[in-house]
């Protein structure tokens, strides 16, 4: 497979927080860039949660490869978890929401 390496910190963070969390509780992680871009991708950002590690299991990717090769746009559009939000005109943040369910 050839990388084509989009995927900027935004995303990234995303799929890093479910890379070390997908053993643990239930959990959702939002990371979005506010100006609607990431880099030089139309991505925003990505949405994860305790589900999403099994989706790319059953769709023979491996996140951490992805990782590995900076190439997070691609796998968050394949897990249909790509934030797209379009140009928005502003740079206020980068806003993370992480939510951690413990039972």
């Amino acid at each position: 497979m050839t990388w084509r390496q989009f995927g900027e910190r935004v995303q990234e963070f995303a799929l890093g927080f479910i890379s070390k969390m997908k053993s643990r509780s239930e959990f959702a992680c939002v990371s979005i860039d506010s100006d609607g871009t990431d880099g030089p991708t139309s991505i925003a950002g990505g949405v994860v949660d305790d589900h999403t590690w099994e989706e790319a299991e059953k769709k023979d990717l491996d996140i951490n490869e992805y990782l590995k090769n900076h190439n997070s746009s691609e796998i968050l559009q394949h897990l249909g978890s790509a934030i797209i939000t379009g140009h928005t005109g502003t740079n206020l943040a980068l806003p993370r929401l992480i939510v951690v369910l413990i039972r």
